[in-house]
């Protein structure tokens, strides 16, 4: 899976990543009791390391940075979390429309 993460040295970029498991433990780069994934780094030979979930960040924010907007307000490709509400109704074509013969 394809996530954007911030080490403990504060570098943020994309990585592609097969998780193993998560935990609620400390490791030597995370101090502190806290929820860490172990997985696969599929950019350095499959090794296996450590990501703190706190260092996650946003689906859109990999997309902002990898595929910068055509025109400089059109916004993230997905919608931020306080803009998502119910789901719109949308309509089949030429249901509840009246059809001429």
């Amino acid at each position: 899976m394809k996530i954007l993460y911030e080490n403990y040295k504060g570098v943020r970029r994309s990585r592609v990543v097969v998780p193993i498991k998560i935990e609620y433990r400390t490791s030597k780069y995370h101090p502190g009791t806290q929820w860490i994934m172990d997985a696969h780094d599929c950019e350095d030979a499959m090794k296996v390391k450590d990501f703190a979930l706190c260092g996650l960040y946003p689906a859109w924010e990999i997309a902002e940075m990898e595929e910068p907007a055509s025109k400089p307000d059109a916004g993230p490709p997905y919608p931020r979390p306080s803009a998502v509400g119910p789901p719109r109704q949308q309509r089949l074509p030429g249901v509840g429309e009246e059809t001429m013969r």
